[in-house]
């Protein structure tokens, strides 16, 4: 909670709206497993692996089921950064306009936090692409994972923005089977993607009702689509290409250009330490006053198997 005291309840005015402004712009963190500590650096999340069909067992009649060891692994994501946004305003300005001028400063540093953190998700989706992992970090055993899936879009001689939103919802539906083949079954699963995208999904008739107005699953008029195949349908400006952070998916999407990300929460974990935080202070000796907004978090790879990457 901010620091700020006041019988008018400014601290409280200002915090919400931090919180505001970083959940509007905010969109791969709550497409993650967040687990919130209160002391430590780390956090110890259970991992999945593949073949659990494997342990089904046939015996006769009054025998005895061989027994099996779960498909389960730990892996501990430490608290590896704190992220930080200030801002400094002129004390004149901050006297001469009291709770407008700091809130311009809160929101704006909310939003480049909501920037942030979404682009450090992006980088963990991004090794999530690599090969499966082996895990054994308790020491219990290796845990074989399966892989990142990759669906490619044709759009060789499709021209109009209806006919490329049939092709990317019947990529959905394919990038929603690789999900099933690998029981990856049990999370809630979307897809964002860019805007381009969006408006070729809103514009075919197969995504939305033909109506000009309201429908169940979005309209024209509202410029919205809301499920494809069960899966939501959210959008990111931070979606770019091949060019992301490890550069793990240019090596395994060679020659392809992303387009979109399908996942669950199951795909990348956090640990936070420090959930979104304000702080407002006044500098007499330079005569300024600041306000901060604080994030401590650790990022890792959890669950490849329930990402795929739709591609053109």
């Amino acid at each position: 909670m901010a620091v700020v005291t006041t019988k008018t309840g400014l601290a409280l005015q200002i915090y919400a709206k931090t919180i505001a402004a970083f959940e509007k712009r905010n969109v791969f963190k709550e497409l993650c497993t967040v687990q919130t500590i209160t002391s430590g650096f780390s956090h110890r999340f259970n991992v999945m692996g593949s073949g659990i069909d494997t342990d089904v067992d046939t015996f006769a009649l009054g025998g005895t089921p061989a027994e099996s060891q779960l498909s389960v692994n730990k892996r501990d994501i430490v608290v590896t950064r704190t992220i930080t946004s200030r801002k400094k305003i002129d004390n004149w300005e901050r006297k001469a306009a009291n709770f407008d001028m700091v809130s311009a400063a809160v929101e704006q540093n909310s939003t480049s936090m909501a920037i942030k953190v979404d682009k450090l998700c992006l980088g963990q989706l991004d090794a999530a692409m690599m090969e499966a992992q082996l895990l054994a970090e308790d020491g219990s055993g290796k845990v074989v994972q399966d892989t990142a899936g990759i669906v490619t879009v044709d759009l060789t001689g499709i021209t109009s923005a209806e006919a490329k939103g049939d092709a990317y919802i019947s990529a959905l539906f394919r990038a929603g089977g690789i999900l099933n083949e690998k029981d990856q079954i049990g999370k809630t699963r979307y897809f964002v993607t860019t805007e381009e995208i969006y408006e070729f999904l809103v514009q075919s008739k197969k995504g939305v009702n033909s109506d000009y107005n309201r429908g169940s699953n979005g309209s024209i008029m509202d410029g919205n689509i809301f499920k494809i195949n069960d899966i939501g349908i959210l959008t990111s400006n931070h979606i770019v290409g091949t060019g992301l952070a490890s550069q793990a998916s240019g090596k395994a999407l060679d020659g392809l250009t992303l387009k979109g990300w399908l996942l669950t929460e199951d795909v990348v974990g956090i640990t936070e330490l420090i959930g979104l935080n304000t702080t407002e202070w006044e500098e007499k000796k330079e005569k300024a006053y600041y306000t901060d907004v604080e994030y401590a978090c650790g990022m890792g790879v959890l669950n490849p198997a329930s990402l795929v990457a739709i591609t053109e």
